[in-house]
């Protein structure tokens, strides 16, 4: 059996995520931006703003790839009864924030 803690920065990185749908292979499927995860192409850069702390590029390569375990944790531990019937609304398609 395997632990894994999902930590603040994971989910503060997943806030600024940019995801798109890619349509370049296959059938096509919504992707987190693998060039610009985080808004910029300086990635590291980018998460360093977004976490406002020191950390080693190490560290920040590993928050980076368990961001892979903390969407499959979020998508089988969903509550859809929060979700199905809500309306959203979004300036561009950015910020997505739930209706009253």
């Amino acid at each position: 059996m395997r632990e894994f803690t999902i930590r603040q920065e994971h989910l503060d990185l997943l806030k600024h995520a940019i995801f798109r749908y890619e349509d370049r292979v296959e059938f096509g499927a919504p992707a987190m931006d693998p060039k610009r995860p985080y808004g910029n192409s300086s990635v590291l850069s980018d998460m360093r703003e977004i976490l406002d702390g020191e950390y080693e590029d190490a560290e920040l390569h590993q928050l980076h790839e368990e961001l892979t375990y903390v969407l499959k944790i979020l998508h089988e531990n969903l509550d859809a009864a929060d979700l199905v019937g809500s309306t959203f609304v979004s300036d561009y398609g950015y910020e997505w924030k739930k209706l009253a």
